[in-house]
């Protein structure tokens, strides 16, 4: 036991391979100061550590695989922001610590794209809530499909359907979809559903006319 606080010329090592502690549970170092890494070489296969680096102006402290040199994860606090980042999955979930109140990204820093296989968005009144919706290409996208279609759709508006200058042929593709026919100067617009008659042929119907 020392009565003073020693100052070392050198590398403090243990007798022996992985038997001793620094420190105990009841008698325990009150802090730890470090100017390089900690090291954790749990096998030839599977040695980790932190490192801390100031380099860009605000310090970052990165856990890292020894074995394949690739960063596992850092963190940072940039303007005052804790700021976390990771390579590879997460294998549990990802639960807030409150319910409605934490977020998702910001209105200032978002995610580019969302890729998930159900989304739930749970009310007071037990419905999802959204702003507006929009297909990122014209033209070109499907709200449901034939074999996943919405049960019943409420619109306190108007619903616009889409345009064309000439039918095409009616077929089972088309049934009960409504076709807007753009009629030029002088000439009124139709609005038509692709029906199918008792004898199973199939063929638009005009239910508007302008």
């Amino acid at each position: 036991m020392f009565s003073s606080c020693p100052e070392f010329v050198s590398d403090l090592l243990p007798a022996t391979d992985a038997l001793y502690n620094l420190g105990s549970m009841d008698k325990k170092w009150k802090n730890a100061y470090l100017s390089g890494e900690l090291h954790f070489p749990l096998s030839s296969t599977a040695h980790f550590f932190f490192a801390l680096d100031e380099g860009g102006g605000y310090p970052v402290l990165s856990l890292m695989d020894a074995v394949s040199s690739s960063v596992l994860m850092t963190w940072y606090v940039v303007g005052g922001i804790p700021q976390i980042s990771w390579s590879g999955n997460i294998a549990s979930d990802m639960i807030p610590n409150q319910t409605d109140t934490l977020n998702l990204g910001l209105s200032t820093n978002r995610w580019i794209k969302t890729y998930t296989r159900d989304l739930s968005l749970d009310t007071t009144d037990g419905h999802g809530l959204l702003t507006d919706v929009k297909p990122n290409i014209d033209n070109l996208r499907s709200l449901g499909s034939s074999a996943r279609r919405w049960l019943d759709a409420f619109f306190t508006r108007y619903i616009l359907t889409g345009k064309v200058t000439s039918l095409p042929t009616a077929d089972a593709t088309y049934r009960g979809k409504m076709i807007r026919v753009e009629g030029g100067a002088g000439v009124a617009d139709k609005l038509y559903v692709c029906m199918k008659s008792a004898s199973d042929a199939y063929s638009w119907v005009q239910v508007a006319s302008g």
